[in-house]
């Protein structure tokens, strides 16, 4: 059921004087709108303030109000961009919880979850264990083909699609690439030195 702002007496604002600007503006602006759906926008904007999480949240709040606060269009657009973008995706589900799956790959997805959490604990020692992670991590299939590694257990989907040997590889991280350029009068020598 929808609730009116409560008066600024009422929210008890203290010595913050931007914020109860802020609120008296989406006051206003409750009252003067014709529609419900307008009026609600006005609220929220107002209740936002009222019940921001932290003293900087409220603050941005009450800085985007004050900045649109000569246009009550503007100001109208701002609280429904916080209604589809802040409160709905926040919003309970309100349906049915769907029934759990009982798919025939169910008991080897969850050998799988027990492998990866058993394996993932640390960083891997050696290329074996990089690569039993990057296979797990996969799904045990290689990325660019998309064709299953010869380790995958063997089912129907398996035997026939094929299987292939992968081999592991290595991405660089960006702390490689730097003073990368056509123009560059290192030697490759000097280059590989640099990284060591």
């Amino acid at each position: 059921m929808p609730v009116a702002l409560p008066t600024a007496q009422e929210a008890k604002f203290y010595d913050r004087h931007n914020a109860l600007g802020a609120y008296n503006i989406c006051h206003a602006l409750e009252n003067q709108v014709t529609t419900d759906e307008s009026r609600m926008h006005a609220r929220i904007l107002g209740y936002l303030i009222l019940h921001a999480p932290s003293s900087t949240a409220q603050a941005e709040i009450v800085r985007a109000i004050h900045s649109c606060a000569q246009d009550e269009r503007t100001l109208l657009e701002l609280g429904k961009c916080f209604r589809l973008w802040f409160i709905i995706p926040f919003k309970k589900s309100r349906g049915r919880t769907p029934t759990p799956s009982s798919h025939p790959s169910r008991r080897s997805f969850d050998n799988v979850k027990v492998n990866l959490k058993e394996i993932m604990r640390e960083a891997p020692r050696d290329h074996r264990g990089a690569k039993d992670q990057a296979l797990i991590r996969d799904g045990y299939k290689c990325v660019v083909t998309g064709i299953y590694d010869a380790m995958a257990e063997v089912d129907d989907t398996t035997a026939m699609d094929g299987t292939v040997h992968t081999e592991l590889a290595h991405i660089l991280p960006e702390s490689t690439c730097f003073n990368v350029s056509d123009t560059s009068t290192s030697s490759p020598e000097e280059v590989f030195l640099s990284f060591c």
